[in-house]
């Protein structure tokens, strides 16, 4: 998988909360194009922060990408 390295940082120190704010931006950006690798990690920190309904939402994109 690959992640940017503006949600790598915070994710490896802990600060998932900012994490994931830094991958929605990404996803968020029109310039940006989203693909699957990025919905996963965005679900796997939204479960890790204990937020089922928005990371079940992320892997629902990933599988039926």
């Amino acid at each position: 998988m690959s992640i940017s390295n503006g949600a790598v940082k915070p994710w490896l120190h802990g600060f998932l909360d900012v994490a994931e704010q830094v991958l929605s931006k990404e996803i968020e950006d029109p310039a940006f194009v989203p693909n699957h690798n990025i919905f996963a990690n965005r679900a796997l920190i939204r479960g890790r922060l204990r937020n089922g309904n928005a990371a079940l939402e992320d892997a629902e994109k990933v599988i039926f990408h």
